[in-house]
């Protein structure tokens, strides 16, 4: 289910969508950090480590991709107001 079918279903990440949109890059660097933990510290480093530790990676920025929520999509009734210009 994309975000904006989701969204159609009164399901939103509202405030903290936002948040995680904006730190996107932030929380992809600390996942790719803890994995590069896991991969350092674990020994006997085996292939199942490696696999997983690349399966749960992908599957966190999969889960913070499906939860961020751009800061323009946050109000759609914002998108069709005109602003106001005072002189």
């Amino acid at each position: 289910m994309s975000q904006r079918a989701a969204e159609r279903h009164g399901i939103t990440t509202g405030r903290t969508g936002q948040w995680l949109y904006s730190q996107r890059v932030l929380l992809r660097a600390v996942v790719v950090v803890v994995a590069s933990l896991m991969i350092l510290f674990v020994r006997p480093l085996t292939a199942g480590v490696i696999i997983w530790t690349l399966v749960l990676s992908v599957v966190a920025v999969v889960i913070l991709e499906l939860l961020q929520r751009p800061a323009a999509e946050a109000d759609p009734d914002a998108a069709d107001e005109k602003p106001v210009v005072t002189v």
